[in-house]
């Protein structure tokens, strides 16, 4: 059957899909400045090699979890998730691009997921919350892209992606909210995630990112643009795409995605995962789009002794045998004030802290892993800890971080025993330490009194984002 390839209302070219939604053949090109960005080579010969590649990752991977059960569900006789794509005219909530048969006169004002409702059915079958004979899949879960479980939803008028962890224990749920935690603390441009439940389950939620009337182009498909010189590294090459196209502040940003993966230990930052937006009516980039998609980070496959061994993870996206540390990239820090580096273990402890029923032996080894990567990146840029945090041990600045976690008041010594796994004695001696430094105050008296936290971080207590459906 014929299609047309819309961007917004403007007619790109004719295109052969058949019914199973595979694209065939480029048929006609109308506008080719407005082919989704790196598929436009070989337009002229008629050759979609690019457009294809571009339409096939459109769909939902053979590779999400459960996927296999799902297909059962809603494509009894299929083993794709091309056919989905027909469905739902290949809208997507990530750009402007559509699908529309020859000669209907459907426009993107009346069917576009950015301004329109849209079925829940699908999604609920993705996440396997309901098995329904006959969903409708015009929905923009057909075109969501990643192998852990995910749907859209709105909630008070926003679109809201709902991300799913991987099992036994998803850990990326919260792995998720403590990266957006620790980039807003350092200043980094991000998405912020929150914890969202739904259907008696937790997933971490974001607000889409991309507006109506903006593209957003994945690094992969500004890499396959093509032009990389034997002597630039991947690194190098994309930085110079990114320049080319516009983007004045693209090293800062690249390395400061770079330095989140590496305080965190993100091991699935791939040419996927981060890139551009693009003004689809103009054609022109408007800037880098947000950090998002950090889950894959603080060990999340791992045991909690083998998390407190781990030293080095693995390397991405520009992996190099002569560069095997990211870091190796970054000239300098690329934040405002690189001091700040300092207090990321606190954040994250605070994070980890409002987690209900997340483990407490998982936290410390999340806390350990944090505090290394923060010692090593201090060390290799020639950042000092400040006299103040120097002075303290492990155990001191464990105590601090759960006063702050408790609104920054600590009633009796007897909680850090079980918080912190430490004798009574030993929890009153480093309080006795804490008050001489001048970290924790003592109000009132010794039976109904309590310490206070004396430190500017207390501030940050309060914020954590609320977003209730």
């Amino acid at each position: 059957m014929v299609y047309e390839l819309m961007h917004k209302d403007i007619v790109v070219a004719d295109l052969e899909i058949d019914g199973d939604g595979d694209l065939q053949k480029l048929l006609a090109v109308y506008e080719p400045d407005h082919f989704p960005f790196g598929t436009d080579a070989g337009w002229e010969e008629k050759n979609p090699s690019g457009l294809k590649r571009w339409w096939k990752n459109r769909r939902i991977p053979m590779s999400r979890d459960d996927l296999a059960k799902t297909l059962g569900i809603i494509l009894p006789e299929d083993t794709s998730t091309s056919r989905l794509l027909l469905h739902c005219h290949g809208l997507s909530l990530s750009d402007c691009y559509w699908i529309r048969e020859k000669g209907k006169g459907i426009s993107f004002s009346e069917i576009n997921f950015f301004e329109n409702d849209y079925s829940y059915d699908l999604g609920d079958v993705l996440v396997g919350r309901q098995e329904k004979k006959h969903p409708s899949f015009l929905s923009p879960d057909a075109t969501s892209e990643g192998n852990l479980k995910k749907r859209w939803k709105i909630i008070q008028g926003n679109r809201v992606l709902l991300k799913s962890g991987s099992k036994p224990f998803c850990y990326e749920v919260y792995n998720e909210v403590i990266a957006s935690t620790v980039c807003a603390y350092l200043g980094i441009p991000h998405v912020d995630y929150f914890l969202v439940e739904d259907g008696g389950e937790t997933y971490c939620g974001c607000r889409d990112f991309v507006s109506y009337s903006q593209d957003f182009v994945t690094a992969y498909m500004v890499y396959k643009g093509g032009g990389k010189m034997n002597h630039e590294s991947d690194y190098q090459f994309l930085l110079r795409r990114y320049r080319e196209l516009g983007i004045v502040d693209a090293k800062k940003a690249i390395d400061q995605m770079l330095l989140v993966d590496y305080l965190l230990g993100n091991e699935d930052r791939h040419l996927n995962n981060f890139g551009l937006l693009r003004d689809a009516n103009t054609l022109e980039f408007v800037g880098v789009a947000p950090i998002f998609d950090t889950g894959s980070c603080l060990g999340f496959g791992l045991l909690d002794e083998e998390l407190a061994r781990s030293k080095t993870r693995p390397w991405k996206p520009f992996a190099s045998h002569q560069r095997r540390v990211q870091l190796d990239y970054l000239d300098q820090l690329p934040l405002k004030h690189p001091s700040s580096l300092v207090n990321v273990p606190t954040f994250v402890a605070l994070s980890l802290y409002a987690f209900p029923g997340l483990p407490v032996s998982r936290c410390r080894a999340i806390v350990g892993f944090v505090e290394r990567r923060v010692e090593e990146v201090c060390k290799r840029f020639g950042i000092p800890l400040t006299m103040e945090d120097a002075t303290l041990n492990k155990t001191q600045r464990a105590i601090l971080r759960y006063v702050s976690s408790q609104g920054g008041m600590l009633s009796k010594a007897e909680e850090l025993c079980s918080a912190l796994e430490i004798s009574r004695i030993t929890a009153l001696r480093h309080i006795d330490v804490l008050v001489g430094l001048g970290r924790l105050k003592r109000i009132g008296s010794k039976k109904t009194g309590y310490w206070r936290l004396v430190k500017d971080q207390e501030a940050f207590l309060g914020q954590k984002q609320e977003f209730m459906e």
